[in-house]
C-alpha cells in the first residue's frame, strides 16, 4: 500500500497545495516526468528525504523562509532549481509553504547556500552477498503482484506457486551472479538495488526486483517485484542525468508519459 501523505517526509515538512508541482516542470530542462508528471514528484520526494538526512535543508525561521536544492534538477541554461518555502499558517501542523521556485547559485540575496547541495554515494552492488527471500514476504509479494505476474508469465506459471517461485528466484540468482545491469536507487528511506528480471524473453526486462541492504547480516533482501517504469522514478532521483543508467532502465519517452502509476504500489 501507498505510504500516506503524512507519512512522506516532503509532506510533513511543508504543505504543498493542489497543482503545485505544475509551477515546477515549466522551469525545468526538458525530460519526460510520466503522466500527471508522478515521476517528478517521487524525484523530489526523494531528493528531500537526501537533503534532509545531510542537513541540507535552510530554515530561516526569523526571515520567515525555507530552501533546498531540488536534487540535479536545471533549468534549460543548466542552472540550479531550488523549492522556496515561506511561514505557513500557523493553524496548520506542517511549519512551511510551498511558494515557488528559486534558480541560481545564490538564489536568496545575501543568503550564502553553496553549502546545501547534496552529495550522493550510492553504494555499489556486491555479487558475493546472498540475497535473502523470507518465504512469508514472499507470499505476500505473490499475492499482492499476482496480476502482474500473471501479465508477464501467464496463469498456468501464476497458479503454480511452486513454480513461480523456482522461476522467480531462478532469475534472481543469476542476476545476482552477472550484476551487470543492477542499479542503485532510493528505496525506504535510503541507498538500495533495483536489479532486473529477464523472465520471458533475454533481451526482455519484464519485471525488476527491490532489493534492501542489510548491512549487519552482509545480504540483500527482497522487497518487492515492480513493473521497470515504477522502478525508474527511485533510480532517477540519484542521478544526474538518466544517460547514467544502465540500457535496461532507459525508458523511451512513449512508455514515460503513458503509463499510469498505480495508487495501490508504493514505490517510494
Amino acid at each position: 500500500m501507498p505510504r500516506p501523505r503524512y507519512e512522506v517526509a516532503l509532506y510533513t515538512f511543508a504543505n504543498h497545495a493542489p497543482g503545485w508541482i505544475e509551477k515546477i516542470r515549466p522551469n525545468l530542462k526538458s525530460e519526460s516526468w510520466g503522466k500527471d508528471h508522478k515521476i517528478l514528484e517521487l524525484y523530489l520526494r526523494a531528493n528531500f528525504e537526501i537533503a534532509k538526512q545531510q542537513q541540507k535543508v535552510f530554515e530561516d525561521e526569523s526571515n520567515g523562509f525555507a530552501i533546498w536544492r531540488a536534487g540535479y534538477l536545471v533549468t534549460p541554461s543548466m542552472d540550479p532549481v531550488w523549492m522556496f518555502y515561506e511561514k505557513n499558517d500557523p493553524r496548520y501542523s506542517q511549519k512551511w509553504n510551498f511558494v515557488q521556485v528559486k534558480i541560481g547559485e545564490a538564489p536568496i540575496a545575501g543568503v550564502d547556500v553553496s553549502r546545501y547541495s547534496v552529495t550522493y554515494t550510492p553504494p555499489e552492488f556486491d555479487p558475493t552477498w546472498d540475497i535473502y527471500i523470507d518465504p512469508r514476504n514472499f507470499s505476500h509479494i505473490l499475492a499482492d503482484n499476482r496480476d502482474r505476474l500473471s501479465g508477464v508469465l501467464g496463469e498456468e506459471v501464476t497458479n503454480n506457486p511452486h513454480r513461480l517461485f523456482r522461476t522467480i528466484y531462478g532469475e534472481i540468482m543469476l542476476e545476482r551472479k552477472e550484476a551487470a545491469g543492477v542499479i542503485p536507487q532510493w528505496y525506504m528511506g535510503g541507498y538500495n538495488f533495483l536489479m532486473p528480471l529477464y523472465l520471458t524473453e533475454p533481451d526482455t526486462v519484464d519485471l525488476t526486483a527491490a532489493l534492501t541492504i542489510d548491512e549487519t547480516m552482509k545480504r540483500y533482501q527482497l522487497r518487492t517485484l515492480l513493473l521497470p517504469h515504477y522502478a525508474y522514478a527511485n533510480a532517477r532521483a540519484i542521478v544526474k542525468s538518466k544517460t547514467q543508467f544502465a540500457s535496461w532502465a532507459m525508458l523511451d519517452e512513449r512508455t514515460l508519459d503513458n503509463v499510469s502509476y498505480d495508487d495501490n504500489i508504493d514505490v517510494a
